[in-house]
């Protein structure tokens, strides 16, 4: 007798419950049912490292200002301090 494995999985689309094949890779498994995989390919595929690469920058950039804001704020206090312990 043959084995066949299905998992209970809701749609990440749409909400609505559906039956996947449970196999070996799960890696390689949808996250839609088919009426949403069908719907979604007819967008455009979207450029992923362009748009991650964008983010990244903009992640980076932000991190920079923080660390200097911070230099900043500790070089002040540590002069402040500084002018309190001579007087």
């Amino acid at each position: 007798m043959k084995e066949f494995r299905v998992e209970l999985k809701v749609c990440e689309g749409c909400g609505g419950l559906w039956l996947r094949a449970r196999e070996v890779d799960a890696g390689r498994q949808g996250v839609y049912c088919n009426s949403c995989v069908q719907w979604l390919a007819e967008f455009p595929a979207p450029k992923r490292g362009q748009a991650r690469n964008e983010a990244q920058r903009r992640r980076r950039q932000r991190n920079r200002a923080a660390r200097a804001v911070a230099k900043m704020e500790t070089m002040e206090l540590l002069s402040v301090g500084g002018e309190k312990c001579r007087q």
